[in-house]
């Protein structure tokens, strides 16, 4: 368990990073980077929160 954790903290520090990496396509709006989809296909499709609440 402590691993996930510590995966869910770094990555969390590195959202817009990983982001920017796997989702190039995308661009950032606010708290989140959105793009259309996982393949990375322009559009609003898929939000991924950059920020944690």
């Amino acid at each position: 368990m402590r691993r996930i954790a510590f995966i869910r903290e770094q990555l969390a520090e590195r959202a817009l990073a990983v982001c920017q990496t796997y989702l190039p396509n995308g661009r950032r709006s606010g708290q989140y980077w959105v793009v259309g989809d996982f393949a990375g296909s322009k559009g609003r499709g898929l939000y991924v929160r950059l920020t944690v609440t």
